[in-house]
């Protein structure tokens, strides 16, 4: 499928996206036909046997397993003689215990998938945690951590200079700057970052936030933010060659979500060396920002997240040392450690 190259309309952001990154620049490539999309939308392979006889491969990745064309791939492995290696972000986050959904999830994937696959590449700590839980033996497992672009992310750290980005945005150099980088939904919670800041305007005029992205509580933010507006930067939506000057302009990114399966945009902000504040709702809290790298407060609690931001302002040696642990836990995390992780598996099988 070509889903995400084309300019397409997200309903989150509420707003037309076309990723201004190269996606398949170094790569050989074939989209496959694909069925219609009927509700629930699920993509699969048009003629999957005609295409199989064709490739003869021997082996062959998965990122999920939602969609039909896994399923399609997963029936036919014994037929054409391929393995299976699948690097997804396996989690329970948003599963409610002893619902029918659930348990349906769980059997379909401890009984039929899970047994059919060859090796799994887990992301991180809740990924095994939820692979070990469903049977799958540590043997068949290889880590492959989740990450970004951390070559393109390291080199606009490298470029660009502070305040240059800070006079650009109108931020003043004393201020201490929070961002905010996702959709404005519900999930990602960005109006309790909003009330955690409104708690301490006041106390703080050095306090200046960044709101990255747009949504259905672009509004309602706006609104709640007006009392101190003049600290507040929120161009909407922000492309990803862009994201850069305003990482480097910031002091500390937060990511507040009710849930979020793991939250790349973490990593983002690590790679610039900011120290982070996330919910126990973000899956990278217990990778990424468990050992000194930042903060993790309870995902409802408004007054634990304006006390952490307090900390980060009023002790800026500690901030200091957040932000050097945030760097050296990073470095781990790179393109080529996650290569290395599905190179392994795929040598096992």
């Amino acid at each position: 499928s070509d889903q995400g190259l084309a300019d397409q309309y997200d309903d989150d952001f509420g707003t037309s996206v076309s990723w201004d990154r190269p996606l398949l620049d170094g790569f050989d490539s074939k989209f496959l036909d694909i069925g219609p999309l009927r509700p629930p939308r699920q993509m699969y392979i048009a003629s999957p046997d005609t295409f199989l006889d064709q490739e003869k491969f021997d082996v062959v990745m998965l990122n999920g397993y939602t969609e039909k064309f896994t399923h399609q791939l997963i029936r036919r492995k014994s037929k054409y003689g391929y393995r299976v290696v699948i690097r997804a972000e396996f989690s329970d986050a948003g599963q409610v215990r002893f619902s029918l959904k659930r348990i349906a999830r769980e059997s379909f994937l401890r009984y039929w998938f899970y047994p059919r696959v060859d090796q799994f590449c887990p992301i991180g700590v809740d990924a095994v945690e939820h692979l070990s839980d469903l049977g799958v033996e540590e043997a068949r497992m290889t880590m492959s951590p989740y990450v970004v672009d951390d070559i393109f992310f390291e080199e606009q750290n490298r470029s660009l200079d502070r305040r240059a980005c800070r006079d650009g945005l109108g931020i003043p150099e004393d201020a201490v700057v929070f961002l905010f980088s996702g959709k404005l939904i519900d999930r990602k919670q960005p109006l309790l970052l909003a009330r955690a800041a409104l708690d301490l305007h006041e106390d703080h005029p050095s306090l200046y936030v960044i709101f990255l992205g747009s949504g259905e509580q672009s509004a309602s933010l706006r609104q709640l933010l007006a009392p101190m507006a003049d600290r507040v930067v929120a161009p909407g939506f922000v492309n990803q060659s862009e994201l850069g000057r305003y990482f480097k302009a910031s002091d500390v990114f937060v990511l507040p979500s009710l849930r979020d399966t793991w939250g790349l945009v973490v990593n983002e902000a690590m790679h610039f060396g900011l120290p982070c504040i996330v919910s126990d709702g973000v899956g990278a809290s217990r990778d990424l920002v468990a050992n000194g790298e930042g903060i993790v407060f309870h995902n409802t609690k408004v007054k634990e997240l304006s006390e952490a931001m307090k900390r980060m302002m009023c002790v800026s040696s500690e901030r200091e040392a957040m932000s050097q642990s945030a760097r050296a836990t990073i470095s781990k995390f790179t393109i080529h450690a996650a290569a290395d992780g599905v190179l392994k598996a795929i040598s096992k099988v």
